[in-house]
C-alpha cells in the first residue's frame, strides 16, 4: 500500500506575528520567515533553537505558558519551513496574511518577505552577482524589486491589481525554488555561517 505524506502547513502569519510579540522580537512574521527561508535555502547551519533563541528580546521562559506556546508556533514555522524546502513537491509557501486581510497590508508582508530573504542571503555571504545562472540573477533582482513593493490606494478592490498580486507571490515561491536549485551547487565550506 503506497500513502502519500502529509503536506505540512505553516503556522498562520497572526499566529507567527503574534508570537514575535511575544517575545518582543524584531520584524513580523512575513520578514522573519524570507530571512528563516534565505538561511536554510542556503544549506547554513541553523539551528531551530538557536533561530528561536535569536527572535527573543525578552528572554525564553518556558514556564511561562505564553512564552512557551510563542517558542512552539515558532518551532513549527522551523520546521515546517525547513521540510518544505528539502521537499520534491514544491510545497514551499510564503508565510503571507490571509487573502482576506487588506489589500496593503498582504502588499506590505510581500515586500518585508522579499526584505527579508535578500536579508538572508546577505548575512550569509551570497552575492547573485557573482554566483549562479543569468535565471538565479534574475530572480534575485525580481525578489530585491519585491522588497521595494509600496501601496498604491488606487489598486484596491481592483480585480487586476488583486490578480497581479497573486502572481507576484506565485512567481516569488518559483524564484526562491530556482535560486535553492541554483545554491545548491555552492561548496559546502562557501555556505557556512562565520
Amino acid at each position: 500500500m503506497i500513502t502519500m505524506a502529509k503536506k505540512q502547513t505553516l503556522p498562520s502569519y497572526n499566529t507567527i506575528n503574534e508570537s514575535l510579540k511575544i517575545l518582543d522580537a524584531e520584524g513580523d512574521a512575513s520578514e522573519n520567515h524570507g530571512l528563516l527561508s534565505a538561511l536554510i535555502l542556503t544549506g547554513s547551519k541553523v539551528k531551530r533553537s538557536a533561530w528561536v533563541n535569536s527572535l527573543a528580546l525578552r528572554g525564553l521562559d518556558q514556564d511561562d505558558p505564553i512564552i512557551a506556546g510563542a517558542t512552539k508556533a515558532l518551532t513549527q514555522l522551523f520546521d515546517v519551513t525547513h521540510a518544505q524546502l528539502a521537499s520534491d513537491d514544491y510545497t514551499f509557501q510564503l508565510l503571507l496574511p490571509t487573502d482576506d486581510t487588506s489589500f496593503p497590508t498582504r502588499i506590505e508582508a510581500l515586500s518585508h518577505w522579499s526584505q527579508g530573504f535578500v536579508t538572508g542571503l546577505g548575512l550569509i555571504g551570497i552575492d547573485p552577482t557573482q554566483k549562479g545562472t543569468t535565471e538565479a540573477h534574475e530572480a534575485m533582482a525580481d525578489l530585491i524589486n519585491f522588497s521595494l513593493l509600496r501601496y498604491n490606494n488606487e489598486s484596491e478592490g481592483d480585480e487586476e491589481a488583486e490578480e497581479a498580486f497573486t502572481n507576484l507571490v506565485e512567481y516569488a515561491k518559483v524564484a526562491v525554488l530556482l535560486l535553492q536549485r541554483d545554491y545548491a551547487l555552492l561548496q559546502p565550506n562557501e555556505r557556512k555561517l562565520h
